[in-house]
């Protein structure tokens, strides 16, 4: 909506507000200029036409600020005028003068969008230049709030970075295109570029000429692709593209090579020309999908076969998703015979105590040493232990070598030293698990003081009333119980005070800002403080600047876990840094 005919300011920047006065009874006009030029805080302009079609006419030659409309007109009677006048678009505001002291009138004129009314016989100067004003000053805040609601309609549904439709945006437009090209027998095509080491590219050169490198791969991007063609920012690093109106099926390739030679050429940041790479992945409608949701799948699934060949690679979705059911049943069967050759070990991050900056725990992470592939990052491997019921022997695996190795060091004289384990949901369901634990606390002889045990929070939500039971006896036991991720689910401080639980995880996706975002400090705080309220402890994850490190501590975090004090490594790497008196908080351990 334009502020053309509704700027409020227009008085204060020093013109007079012009009046358009339809009125066909000149009496009445000379009594309607007489009324305004005895206002004292604001000076007027009017015209005057006796017809409609004139104030049509004169609306286009020289726009008004407001039209002052009699209900009584040569060429429009009653409320005919003030129909056309408002289907004018853009058009000013309109306040409805007349004789006819009628207040059902008045009251549908108003229905019908007027935006004053007035009585002829009831005017006075004060009652005229207010209804005017008013009439100017609702319709400038009618089109700020409209400007402000478009406004918010963009930004939920484009990236605040880049200014591109987000991932919101995008499944829409797919499902647009699906159902144009369902009925029409059309082709279309779902392309998802991620691109490759973005992370290091922003460890390198800072977030903000991160930000500025991800604006020109938009630019680059778009040149590649025609004016009704999509390009949307899905992720951090992701983007989304959906092709219509192709004819041969090589088409999608042709723009995936296109986008991966434009980003090939050197991109200038920060004086140093930087090479970014991309891979592609394709899903083509409607064989490898007829939904939004299948669609993007199939594309996430050719992209992974895009990534496993190395930078700047595309992928079809139906070649790649065979590739994927061989590759991912491979891994299955060698998960198996990993767990049976013990391929499997077992890392440990430490958790640093604020108080005394000493190590005080480790959390056991599990990696897998693959005679061929070397070492198997778990998120590769731990959702196709999920999928193929592998998570139980895993978990306990990972339980009995942590419980284990807890043990060494408790017969070296660390006797304060807990081995944190994770736990899957899975497990928990299991009714034996807690005889599991206590089976495996007896065969390792560690002090069940010194394990604790991490559940997630969305695993604590999904099942609370077993959950508890399971809490309870472990608890007993005296396991120490810990909430992991938290502030990433649904639960709350107040469910937790109910139940027996030791400590929480602050997430590492709360930690990573709280020093550049106020929002992210205040939260953390709040959760800091609300849980040493009920007597909970605090561990927050994802450390890794000195910033982050002070800031936690001067809020009441009793424990800290990061890259800022050390990755996670072997047992036999980790037990020299166990003999440290003091953490430094100055740089990362070697």
């Amino acid at each position: 909506m334009s502020n053309r005919h509704t700027d409020a300011s227009i008085h204060a920047a020093g013109r007079p507000i012009r009046v358009l006065l339809v009125e066909d009874n000149p009496g009445d006009v000379e009594l309607f200029r007489a009324m305004l030029s005895q206002a004292v805080s604001i000076s007027f302009e009017i015209d005057a036409v006796a017809t409609l079609s004139a104030a049509r006419q004169q609306m286009q030659e020289t726009p008004p600020d407001v039209v002052a409309l009699d209900l009584s007109l040569p060429d429009a009677e009653g409320l005919e005028g003030l129909r056309q006048l408002r289907a004018e678009p853009d058009g000013p505001p309109v306040v409805v003068m007349t004789g006819l002291e009628d207040e059902t009138l008045a009251m549908d004129a108003l229905r019908q969008g007027a935006d004053g009314y007035v009585g002829k016989s009831e005017a006075q100067t004060a009652l005229l230049v207010r209804t005017l004003w008013h009439a100017i000053e609702r319709r400038a805040l009618a089109a700020r709030v409209q400007v402000a609601q478009e406004r918010e309609d963009h930004l939920l549904g484009h990236d605040p970075l880049t200014g591109i439709p987000n991932r919101l945006l995008f499944v829409d437009r797919i499902q647009q295109s699906a159902a144009e090209n369902e009925r029409a027998g059309g082709k279309m095509a779902v392309l998802v570029a991620d691109i490759d080491r973005l992370r290091r590219i922003n460890e390198r050169f800072g977030h903000s000429n991160g930000d500025d490198l991800l604006r020109r791969v938009v630019e680059r991007i778009q040149s590649c692709l025609r004016r009704h063609e999509t390009l949307a920012r899905t992720g951090d690093d992701e983007f989304g593209i959906v092709l219509t109106g192709f004819r041969e099926e090589i088409d999608p390739a042709r723009v995936a090579e296109r986008v991966l030679a434009g980003l090939a050429q050197p991109i200038p940041i920060h004086g140093h020309p930087c090479v970014v790479t991309a891979s592609i992945g394709i899903a083509v409608f409607p064989q490898d999908g007829t939904d939004a949701d299948q669609l993007v799948a199939s594309a996430d699934a050719a992209l992974y076969e895009a990534k496993r060949k190395g930078g700047s690679h595309y992928a079809f979705c139906r070649r790649e998703l065979r590739a994927a059911a061989i590759d991912r049943l491979d891994l299955e069967n060698e998960l198996r015979q990993a767990l049976a050759e013990d391929q499997l070990v077992t890392f440990y991050q430490p958790k640093v105590d604020v108080a005394s900056r000493r190590i005080h725990g480790a959390e056991a992470l599990v990696r897998w040493r693959h005679p061929e592939r070397g070492l198997v990052p778990p998120g590769e491997f731990i959702p196709v232990a999920e999928e193929a019921g592998l998570i139980g022997p895993l978990g306990e695996w990972v339980l009995e070598a942590a419980c284990r190795q807890g043990a060494r060091w408790q017969a070296r004289g660390a006797p304060t030293l807990p081995v944190c384990v994770n736990v899957s949901g899975r497990q928990f369901e299991e009714d034996a698990f807690a005889a599991k634990v206590v089976a495996t606390l007896e065969a390792t002889g560690l002090d069940p003081h010194l394990l604790e045990i991490e559940v997630t929070e969305s695993t604590l939500m999904a099942n609370l009333g077993r959950v508890r039971e399971m809490l309870e006896s472990l608890s007993e036991l005296g396991v120490r119980v810990a909430i992991d991720d938290f502030g990433t689910g649904y639960s709350s401080l107040a469910v937790l005070r109910d139940l027996p639980v030791d400590c929480i995880k602050i997430d590492r996706s709360f930690v990573r800002y709280v020093t550049e975002r106020e929002v992210d400090a205040r939260l953390v705080e709040s959760i800091e403080m609300l849980a040493r309220s009920i007597g909970i402890e605090t561990v927050a994850e994802g450390v890794e600047t000195p910033e982050q490190a002070e800031f936690l501590a001067s809020i009441g975090c009793d424990q800290l876990q990061g890259f800022l004090f050390s990755q996670p490594l072997p047992a036999e790497d980790l037990e020299p840094l166990l003999a440290t008196p003091e953490v430094s908080w100055e740089k990362s351990t070697p």
